[in-house]
């Protein structure tokens, strides 16, 4: 019956969000010149900032000319989490919030309209310094910011009111939106099954993509017996044709694999001929 059956396969062009990259599809990367410092303050070079489902945000800082924190200098993340640079700490470009890692610890602290309270109680906040900061803290302590401006520096102390610096951006601060992060498989918003000559053609359209990375595949199964598994990357609408067909219950399954994680069947359709 399956003698001379074929299978073709068709996808849209893959959707990316815009100057994202990393496994979970939130992350993104800003940069700052190498060797831009002033003396030998910590030189900033890259941020790579991610968040996930759960609300965790991470901030990593890549710092290119101290591996350990030198005991003389900090750097400094400042976060304006409402966006507006008119509120916030004076001359920090509308910082709400400001976290200082430095080679002894770290402290994180809140703009409370006065000053920078730095006995703010935290629970979900993790700090740790490896050619550069790694900092992470959920959304929930950044009064659940849905998008943030920051801006970080590198700073060397050279006496009592003087200091080496380097900041990052060189002006103003970068921007982030925390986009809806949806399950690692991604949800299935239409299926279908159709009868075209001499053949069915399945198709998914994906209503969230699944992770970066992921291997998507239809699997199809005629009277429960798997005959072909056309697989490829991430993309919002797939869709397989089977070509010469005989009588029987055809399945089609659409199967994804994210990185790092087991294949799942997110959504199934059945006809028969």
């Amino acid at each position: 019956m399956l003698r001379g059956l074929v299978v073709a396969l068709a996808a849209s062009a893959v959707l990316v969000c815009a100057a994202s990259s990393g496994a979970s599809g939130t992350a993104q990367t800003y940069t700052d010149p190498t060797g831009d410092q002033q003396g030998t303050a910590p030189d900033v070079t890259t941020i790579v900032v991610n968040h996930e489902a759960s609300g965790n945000i991470t901030f990593r800082i890549n710092v290119s000319n101290q591996p350990a924190l030198a005991a003389d200098s900090q750097v400094v993340l400042w976060l304006d989490t409402d966006r507006n640079p008119n509120t916030g700490a004076p001359n920090t470009l509308g910082s709400d919030f400001v976290f200082l890692v430095a080679a002894d610890g770290y402290n994180f602290a809140r703009w409370n309209g006065s000053d920078f309270d730095f006995d703010t109680p935290f629970t979900t906040v993790s700090v740790n310094y490896n050619a550069g900061a790694t900092i992470t803290v959920n959304r929930s302590e950044l009064g659940n910011t849905n998008g943030f401006n920051f801006w970080v520096r590198g700073l060397q102390d050279t006496g009592p009111e003087t200091a080496n610096i380097d900041d990052a951006p060189n002006d103003g601060t970068f921007a982030y939106l925390l986009a809806p992060v949806g399950p690692p498989h991604g949800t299935v918003a239409r299926k279908s099954l159709t009868k075209v000559r001499n053949g069915l053609r399945a198709t998914f359209v994906f209503r969230t993509l699944p992770a970066d990375g992921s291997r998507v595949s239809i699997v199809w199964l005629v009277n429960g017996k798997r005959f072909a598994q056309p697989s490829y990357g991430v993309v919002r609408t797939i869709s397989s044709t089977a070509l010469g067909l005989g009588r029987g219950l055809y399945t089609a399954q659409l199967r994804v694999r994210p990185p790092g994680r087991p294949a799942r069947t997110v959504a199934t359709v059945r006809r028969r001929l």
